[in-house]
C-alpha cells in the first residue's frame, strides 16, 4: 500500500517537473493527456510563475530604491515611484489570493 502511493507521488512530482508521466505509470493526473500536462494548464502556470516572478522582482527593487534613498543615492522622484511600484504589486499579489481561497471555499462549499 505504501508502496504505491509513494510511486504515486513520484509520477505526480515527475509530471509537475517534466509534463509527462513516468514509464510504464499511467497519466492519471488532473487534466493530463496521456501522461502529458495539457497546453492550457502549461500556459497558465507558466503565467503565474511569471507573475509572481515579476511581483517579487518589483518589491526587491522597491527596497534596494528604499535603501539608496535612506543613503541619500536616489533621488525623491525615483523612491517615491519605486515604493508605489511595489505597494501595487503586493496589493496585486494579495488580492489574487484572497481570490483563490474564496475560488477555493466556494468548490468545497458544492453538494456532490
Amino acid at each position: 500500500m505504501d508502496s504505491v502511493k509513494l510511486l504515486s507521488a513520484n509520477n505526480a512530482y515527475n509530471i509537475a517537473k517534466t509534463g509527462q508521466a513516468l514509464p510504464g505509470m499511467p497519466g492519471s493526473g488532473v487534466g493530463s493527456i496521456g501522461g502529458q500536462i495539457a497546453p492550457s494548464e502549461t500556459a497558465f502556470s507558466n503565467l503565474v510563475s511569471e507573475s509572481i516572478g515579476n511581483a517579487v522582482t518589483t518589491v526587491k527593487s522597491g527596497e534596494t530604491t528604499a535603501i539608496k534613498g535612506l543613503l541619500s543615492e536616489a533621488n525623491l522622484a525615483d523612491l517615491a515611484t519605486a515604493v508605489t511600484d511595489a505597494e501595487l504589486a503586493l496589493k496585486t499579489v494579495v488580492s489574487v489570493r484572497d481570490r483563490i481561497i474564496s475560488a477555493y471555499q466556494d468548490i468545497i462549499k458544492m453538494p456532490i
